[in-house]
């Protein structure tokens, strides 16, 4: 439960950036899809000492997503488990 539920915390929110370079290799803030699951979060310091942590610009990561639709599975599977045993007691 607790490491499915914190995988899920991972797939972006609506509204969420990230910083990538452009043609020129200057930085620039891009919009991130909601519900993408990223290749990592990155971590800065900004200035005022805070802290910013937002989502890599590669996102979907492929192998992520294979892997969350494959926990989606195994979770279904152990509920229904979990349910069909307590219907026999």
């Amino acid at each position: 439960d607790r490491f499915f539920l914190q995988a899920m915390g991972l797939f972006t929110g609506s509204g969420e950036v990230s910083v990538d370079l452009d043609k020129d290799g200057k930085p620039r803030i891009i919009r991130i899809p909601a519900f993408r699951m990223p290749e990592c979060y990155i971590s800065e310091k900004l200035p005022s000492g805070r802290e910013a942590i937002f989502p890599s610009p590669h996102t979907p990561l492929n192998w992520a997503v294979a892997e969350m639709f494959n926990a989606f599975h195994v979770r279904r599977l152990l509920v229904r488990r979990a349910f069909q045993g307590r219907s026999q007691l």
